[in-house]
C-alpha cells in the first residue's frame, strides 16, 4: 500500500512537471517574438525609430580615453533602445540628437549605411557644453546572442536570446571637423578637411 502512495505521489508530481514546464515550441515563439521586437533595420532604426542617442554614447570612448570602456550594449527592450525616459531625441538634418542627462551638452548621430558584412557606420558628434564639437566615426554590429538566463533556485536555466551592439572601433577625427564623410560600398571616404590634406579611402570590407 505504501509503495502504491509513493508511485502514485511520484506520476503526479512528474504529471504537474510536464504541465508546468516551459514548452520548446513556447520557447522558440518567444525567443522569435523578442529577436523580431529588437530587430535594428538598415537604418540603425527599432520598430521604425531611431536608436537612442545615448546607447550610441555609451559605445564611444571619451577624449580622456584613449578606447571605449564599454565595447557592447545590451538591447533589454525596444523601448529602452529607442527612448530611455526622459531624455527626448530630436532629428536636424539627418541627425538623431539628445542632450546628456545633466544638461551639459549634447550626443547626435547619423546613419551612413551599413556594409556588405551588416556593419553599421555612424558619424557621430559630441559636445559638452562648451564651443567643441568633437566627431567620430563609430563601427558597430547587431548580434544575437544564446544565453542561459532564469537562475532560480528550484528551476533549471533556460536558453533565451539577447540582442546587443557591438563596437567594432572607432575613427576620431577632431573638433568641428569641415570635411565630407560618406559610406560607398565598403570603403569609408573621410574628405579633405583642416585635419586632412587629401581624400582618405577606408577599406572595411575585412572587418566583421
Amino acid at each position: 500500500m505504501k509503495c502504491a502512495l509513493w508511485t502514485l505521489n511520484g506520476l503526479l508530481l512528474l504529471l504537474l512537471w510536464v504541465l508546468l514546464r516551459p514548452n520548446a515550441h513556447e520557447q522558440l515563439a518567444t525567443t522569435q517574438r523578442n529577436r523580431a521586437a529588437c530587430e535594428v533595420d538598415a537604418a540603425f532604426r527599432i520598430l521604425g525609430r531611431p536608436i537612442h542617442p545615448l546607447v550610441v554614447d555609451n559605445l564611444i570612448a571619451s577624449i580622456a580615453e584613449s578606447h571605449p570602456q564599454v565595447s557592447e550594449m545590451n538591447l533589454v527592450s525596444p523601448t529602452l533602445a529607442v527612448q530611455p525616459e526622459p531624455l527626448p531625441v530630436n532629428q536636424y538634418q539627418g541627425f538623431v540628437i539628445a542632450n546628456y542627462p545633466d544638461g551639459e551638452g549634447a550626443i547626435g548621430y547619423r546613419c551612413l549605411g551599413q556594409t556588405s558584412q551588416g556593419i553599421y557606420v555612424l558619424d557621430c558628434w559630441q559636445n559638452w557644453g562648451g564651443s567643441g564639437y568633437f566627431s567620430t566615426v563609430l563601427l558597430a554590429t547587431v548580434e544575437h546572442r544564446a544565453i542561459l538566463d532564469g537562475f532560480e533556485a528550484d528551476q533549471p536555466p533556460q536558453p533565451t536570446e539577447r540582442t546587443v551592439i557591438r563596437s567594432l572601433g572607432e575613427i576620431g577625427h577632431g573638433d568641428r571637423d569641415d570635411g565630407t564623410i560618406a559610406l560607398i560600398g565598403d570603403c569609408l571616404i573621410l574628405g579633405k578637411s583642416k585635419y586632412r590634406e587629401s581624400d582618405q579611402h577606408i577599406d572595411l570590407s575585412r572587418l566583421k
